[in-house]
């Protein structure tokens, strides 16, 4: 609600305060029209004075007289008619007269020009109103970029934090087949041991001696064989592991780099909300200094 709007409602709620404001704005059409008409009417309408309107102690105010026409009507409709328009005459005056003494004897002119200004001030106020609510506005989408990209990164980090979890699940079988190499690498080691054993048993007899010689190299190659393969697995194993621990390494670097950009963003949200608060506040001052 503008000055100008809260000043009539005060005028029209008190039943006419002394705001000049108030009185230009009930007033200023009869002024101008009595002003108007008092360049432009008979001469014997100058310079008369209304004793209705005297104050205490107060200068008698110029103003328009009543024609002398207006006391008695004889002459028929054009007499009727003048003095219609010298009643007229004399309300103007009257309102005029009015107007000066609400306006604490402050002219027209001097109210026009204070009436002017307001309206500038208010007119200067909607400018400043508007290029805060323009601020605002452009740091709110700054606000919802930086939120959306806080997303992405989150989104980002519950991928990551995916993958750890599968790189910890591939480890972890891994690392079972590995106990199960071992196992069978041990049982056939015991294997051998007991081939061995037969072996020293069985010399009474040489060709089963020789048999179970042949048999037990047979099964010594083979278990070997298994060995090392189990020991090229062991090796291989061990290098996926390498691999992995490597990987998780990265991984938790990376994890390390998307909280510290997260915090970093959190921080930027925060000085945002800040600065949008303090806008709110300019705002609201900028209202009520408005207001």
């Amino acid at each position: 609600m503008s000055p100008l709007t809260q000043t009539h409602r005060r005028g029209i709620r008190g039943g006419g305060d002394r705001d000049p404001l108030y009185t230009l704005r009930g007033f200023c059409c009869f002024g101008f029209l009595a002003s108007v008409l008092e360049f432009s009417g008979p001469a014997s309408c100058q310079k008369s004075s209304f004793s209705s309107m005297q104050g205490p102690g107060r200068r008698e105010p110029d103003g328009l007289a009543l024609h002398p026409s207006t006391a008695t009507n004889t002459n028929g409709p054009k007499e009727s008619t003048n003095d219609e328009h010298f009643n007229l005459l004399l309300q103007i005056q009257q309102l005029q007269d009015k107007c000066a003494y609400l306006a604490g004897g402050t002219d027209g002119v001097q109210l026009a020009e204070v009436l002017m200004e307001k309206e500038e001030e208010c007119r200067m106020k909607d400018r400043e109103i508007a290029v805060l609510h323009e601020k605002v506005e452009g740091t709110l989408g700054v606000v919802a970029e930086m939120e959306k990209e806080k997303e992405v990164l989150k989104g980002v980090m519950r991928q990551q934090e995916s993958n750890i979890l599968d790189l910890t699940q591939q480890i972890s079988t891994l690392r079972r087949d590995f106990t199960g190499s071992e196992s069978l690498v041990a049982s056939s080691r015991q294997e051998i041991a007991q081939l061995q054993v037969s072996l020293s048993a069985s010399r009474a007899n040489q060709e089963a001696a020789e048999t179970a010689t042949k048999k037990a190299d047979t099964e010594r190659r083979r278990a070997e064989e298994v060995i090392t393969a189990q020991e090229l697995a062991m090796e291989g194993l061990l290098k996926r592991e390498k691999e992995h621990q490597g990987r998780k390494e990265e991984a938790e670097v990376m994890m390390t780099e998307v909280r510290r950009k997260g915090e970093e963003l959190e921080r930027q949200l925060a000085a945002a909300k800040r600065e949008v608060r303090e806008l709110k506040e300019k705002l609201k001052e900028a209202r009520l200094r408005h207001a």
